[in-house]
Formats: structure tokens, sequence, C-alpha cells
């Protein structure tokens, strides 16, 4: 791999890129072909980098990315969720998410109908290869998560390359996001394990820092999926305890936001408690959405959630259907 960065495309050409990186290449059974994955360290924060995948004589195209600030800044990512079934709504959920410049997208698990089948793989990476490209031509990064149609498929765990267990690991943009990502899948440890490491990670994160917590299932019911009485029992109670900001999860194919939460009863603000919000519906056929007392907005389209966090300890949620109309807002401010 070749990259380097730079204010203005390098065409491609190897001879103009400072910089190179080696990687290891590998395949497995059902694969379509193989595996490279390649390790940059050292880069420096909040820049573009253009870069070329490959070796002499046969180099891919020019790609870009900008790596994570590590001082107080202003950007813009995307949630969603649910985006197997049907590849043609996905794609314009993906076309559309692609319009806003987002960052990073933070994805709640059922990528794929079946994470056994390499074909379903191949299908929704080309998705991402050709859509999730901003308009200000940076390649959008992917944090996921697994749901249950990932079946906990080896597929998942060789395409992509993720921090320490690969289930469940955190990480953070910048100084003033934490994002935590769970797998409400491995039920036999969402009481043990999983429970210890949230505490753990929850207790050493800054008070100051925003808190974003995501998994597939759904803890409060708004239809088709019931509460996960496993998830309320065992991880609910620490959200509270450290003030999780908002807990994003997919699995019933819908956008539902509930009202600030805080053990288990309606709070009187976000500051007070904890927002939970479900988001699955990119691409999936949609479920009927039932109100609760806890709910605040719901709706049954197809969208994507679009998150923008200030320097000034705000945060403003939008949730966008597929013709880039929001149809449910809120601001989050952080005391």
């Amino acid at each position: 791999m070749l990259f380097s960065k730079n204010s203005k495309p390098l065409g491609g050409n190897p001879s103009l890129y400072t910089y190179s990186a080696s990687g290891f290449n590998y395949t497995y059974a059902g694969a379509s072909g193989y595996i490279h994955e390649v390790e940059l360290t050292n880069l420096t924060p909040d820049t573009r980098y253009y870069f070329i995948c490959g070796g002499p004589g046969n180099y891919s195209a020019e790609r870009s990315f900008r790596t994570a600030p590590n001082s107080t800044s202003e950007f813009k990512f995307v949630a969603g969720g649910d985006s197997r079934s049907d590849p043609a709504s996905r794609t314009l959920v993906s076309q559309a998410m692609s319009h806003f410049n987002p960052s990073f997208v933070m994805h709640s698990g059922d990528m794929v109908e079946n994470g056994w089948s390499q074909s379903q793989w191949d299908s929704w990476f080309s998705d991402v290869n050709d859509n999730w490209i901003g308009d200000n031509g940076l390649t959008i990064p992917i944090i996921p998560c697994l749901g249950n149609h990932e079946k906990n498929a080896t597929n998942y765990y060789e395409q992509f390359a993720l921090p320490e267990n690969e289930q469940w690991y955190y990480l953070d943009w910048g100084p003033n996001l934490r994002i935590i990502v769970l797998n409400s899948e491995a039920r036999d440890q969402i009481a043990t394990d999983q429970a210890d490491w949230l505490n753990t990670t929850l207790s050493s994160t800054p008070e100051n820092t925003w808190k974003i917590v995501i998994f597939h299932r759904n803890v409060y019911y708004s239809g088709y999926h019931y509460n996960d009485t496993d998830i309320i029992d065992n991880w609910v109670p620490i959200f509270d305890q450290y003030h999780v900001d908002i807990v994003i999860q997919g699995h019933t194919h819908h956008y539902h936001r509930t009202k600030p939460m805080y053990n288990n009863s309606i709070a009187s603000s976000y500051q007070e408690g904890t927002m939970y919000l479900t988001s699955g519906g990119w691409g999936v056929p949609t479920h009927d959405y039932t109100p609760q007392l806890y709910s605040d907005y719901g709706n049954e389209t197809h969208h994507f959630v679009l998150i923008n966090v200030f320097t000034n300890g705000t945060l403003h949620l939008e949730a966008t259907d597929i013709n880039g109309y929001v149809f449910d807002h809120v601001w989050l401010n952080k005391s």
C-alpha cells in the first residue's frame, strides 16, 4: 500500500506517494478470494491521506480517507442498521447517507441475511465500495457490531479488522466521543464478561465525554421484537450509573426514539436519562411501529440517523429518509 497526506489527488502514480506499508493476506473456507490486511500507524490526526493498494504493476484506483482528530472539534457521523434482504433499497439508503459526508458509520448489525453466505457479503461490500464515498471524495469507514443474522459466522470476523476480541470493543473519536460496541448475540456473556468489561470501560470514560453505546437487540419494545430482559437487568443499570447519552440498536425494522430513561422510568430530560434509539431501516422490509408510554417518536420508513457533534457541548440528531428529508430531530446538551 502506498499513501501520502496531501491537499489534492496524486492520480494513482506510485512514484508520487510518500509512504508505503505492507501487510498480509489470507483466505478462509467459502471466501471469494483473499483478504488483504494492512495496519497504518503514526498517522497525523485530522488529516486527509490519499492511497493506492496493490504492488508494482498492479495498483488499485486512488482513494482517500481522513484520520480522527486528537483535539475537540466539530464532526458528524451516521448510525443505522439492518441492511439485509433488499439490495436495491439498501443502495438508496447508502447513496442518501453519503451526501452528508459523515466521518464514519456506526452499523448496528444484520448487514446480510445469512452471515455464512459469501455471495451476500460480496453484494454488501459492493454497495459499500460503490456508495460509501462522500461528496467530498472521502471513503467512509464503518464501526460494526454483530446482529443475529450474522450468525457469528467466520465470514464476519475474517472480513473486518476490529479491536480487542472483535465482539465488544471501544474507540474514541477525538477527546469528546467514546463509542462502545457490545455483542447482544453472545447471550451467555451478557451478565458476565460483557457486563464487567462495560463497567470497567465506562468507569474510565471522562464525564464530559459523549458516551454512545451500540448493539443489535432492543432494550425497549416499539413493535415486533420485545424487550431484552437480560440486557435490561445487566447493562441498563450500568448505562444509568455512568449516564450513557445514547444507546443505538437495530433488530426492529423501523425508527424509534425513547424519551429519556433512567431506572426503567421516564426522566425529566436527556441530561438526566438515556436516549434509546432504534434505527433498523437500512433497506429491510419495515415493521409496524407500536408506540409505548416511553416512546417519543417513531417512523416506519427506510432511513439513517445523522448525528452532529459540536465544540460547545451540544449534539444534534437528525433521522433522515432516502430523500434527505429530516423526519425527527432532537438536541442534546452536555452539562
